[in-house]
């Protein structure tokens, strides 16, 4: 047995997108009664909790002094975003944005794009409607 392996580093960790899933089945998962294959990244999205922006951040703010608590629900919020085109990588005003895990200026500004977009309330809060947003951008419905 002969075998080629090419190895690959990622350079950005945040664009890989998990495609495992464990079915409660071989190759099945129940979702709302209905059987279907869950992939890593709708298991992701579903377990994304409702959220908004509790600091007093705008445009200009310095993102490191950010008052907002960071959390790993808030940055995975904001590598979907930027995964869709919504949260940049760059801005005039501060420079780089990172992917911080703190839902502060860009990332309601972000969320209210994307709102608009998709003929939503327009208030900057990652609730259920925009979840389900994510859901079929992800391809996962």
């Amino acid at each position: 047995v002969h075998t080629e392996l090419t190895l690959r580093q990622y350079e950005k960790p945040e664009n890989i997108t998990q495609t495992y899933w464990k079915p409660v089945e071989p190759g099945k998962t129940v979702i709302n009664n209905k059987t279907a294959k869950l992939s890593g990244t709708a298991l992701e999205i579903s377990k994304l909790e409702f959220c908004e922006q509790k600091c007093n951040c705008t445009e200009k703010s310095n993102p490191q002094e950010c008052t907002a608590a960071a959390s790993t629900n808030v940055a995975t919020i904001q590598k979907y975003l930027r995964l869709f085109g919504y949260l940049p990588i760059y801005s005039r005003t501060i420079g780089r944005i990172e992917i911080s895990g703190r839902f502060c200026y860009h990332t309601t500004q972000a969320i209210k794009q994307l709102q608009q977009d998709y003929g939503l309330t327009v208030n900057g809060k990652f609730n259920k409607e925009v979840k389900d947003v994510f859901s079929k951008l992800s391809g996962s419905v």
